[in-house]
């Protein structure tokens, strides 16, 4: 078992032991193991394959689509730590929708949209005709009004 110093030793930059969630055992609490994403190759495929840990502890691979073992490296460290931060409860849908297009951006994908919820009801008014767009005009407006600072939120920020 690591200690706190030693921990610290072997853990990434950015990270600390207070990243990772504690385990009670009978005699004392103690800092699980620091899981460090890696990568293999298949056989039959030109592509790397992450190895990194979910948020309840399973092992998994991931197929990285790359054959560029720096930036499969980069992809298996992000899956890894967003997989670490969602096991402490400090993930939330704004960080992994970063942590994705970050990924994204990497590799020369196109990002994932993230509508606003102002951007999307005014987009979904522009295409209504006449007497239905005056008609929902005034019932946005007043909906936006309503949520107050969400309206330039992410749409899924907006809840019952």
């Amino acid at each position: 078992m690591h200690s706190k110093s030693s921990l610290r030793r072997i853990m990434p930059s950015g990270y600390s032991s207070t990243d990772l969630p504690l385990y009670e055992t009978k005699s004392r609490t103690t800092f699980p193991q620091f899981v460090m994403a890696s990568l293999r190759r298949l056989k039959n495929s030109p592509y790397l394959v992450a190895c990194f840990t979910l948020p309840d502890g399973r092992r998994t691979n991931r197929s990285t689509k790359t054959s560029d073992r720096r930036v499969a490296q980069r992809l298996a460290d992000e899956w890894q730590a967003a997989a670490t931060k969602a096991r402490g409860g400090h993930f939330v849908e704004t960080q992994a929708r970063a942590v994705l297009n970050d990924i994204l951006n990497r590799v020369g994908q196109e990002l994932m949209p993230s509508e606003t919820v102002d951007a999307f009801l005014r987009q979904w008014l522009a295409g209504k005709d006449g007497n239905t767009a005056r008609r929902y005009g005034g019932t946005i407006k007043n909906f936006l009004d309503h949520i107050n600072g969400k309206s330039h939120a992410a749409l899924s920020a907006v809840n019952h």
